[in-house]
C-alpha cells in the first residue's frame, strides 16, 4: 500500500500506520462497571451522559494511538473540533463511488469541483445520488484550525 501522508504546516503523518495502531489498540479496551449506566448505555465518562457511540468506536477514541492523533477530549486539550455535544469524537458521513474513502495530499492549486470534501453529522435519506456517490463512509475528523476564506465571516 503507497504511504499517504498528510498534515498541512505540520509534522506529515501516516494515516494508515496511525488506523493500524488504533484498531490494535482498541481490542484492548476494557469496558468496566462505571462505564456503563443502569440502563446499559456506554457513558462518555464514568456518572457522566450517555454517549453517542457504539461499542467498536467507544473503544477507538480511547485508544493512545487515537489520542494523539485528535487531540486530548476528554480534557478539550489541543484536540479536534468535530465532537458531540457531549464533547467526544463526533462520527461524520462521506459519500462518495469510492469503496474507501479516498485521501490525497494538500493541492496548491483547486478547480471549483476539486476544492473540498463534503462531511455531514447525518444523511437525510438514503438513496444513492449520482452526485455525490453510492456508498456512504463513516469517519472521525481531526479539525484543529478551521479557516474560512470569506471576509468577514465569523467561521
Amino acid at each position: 500500500m503507497e504511504r499517504l501522508e498528510c498534515g498541512i504546516g505540520e509534522k506529515p503523518f501516516d494515516i494508515n500506520e496511525i488506523w493500524a495502531k488504533i484498531s490494535d489498540e482498541s481490542k484492548e479496551i476494557v469496558i468496566k462497571p462505571q462505564d456503563i449506566d443502569h440502563e446499559g448505555n456506554l457513558l462518555v465518562l464514568p456518572e457522566g451522559s450517555k454517549s453517542n457511540l457504539n461499542e467498536q468506536s467507544w473503544k477507538i477514541v480511547r485508544t493512545k494511538s487515537f489520542i494523539e492523533w485528535f487531540g486530548n477530549w476528554r480534557e478539550k486539550k489541543d484536540c479536534s473540533m468535530v465532537v458531540d455535544e457531549n464533547g467526544e469524537p463526533k462520527i461524520v458521513t462521506h459519500r462518495a463511488d469510492e469503496d474507501k474513502i479516498v485521501l490525497q495530499p494538500a493541492r496548491t492549486e483547486f478547480s471549483v469541483s476539486s476544492r473540498f470534501m463534503h462531511f455531514t453529522s447525518k444523511w437525510v435519506g438514503g438513496k444513492p445520488s449520482c452526485r455525490y456517490g453510492n456508498n456512504i463512509h463513516m469517519a472521525f475528523l481531526n479539525i484543529r484550525k478551521l479557516f474560512n476564506g470569506r471576509q468577514g465571516s465569523p467561521y
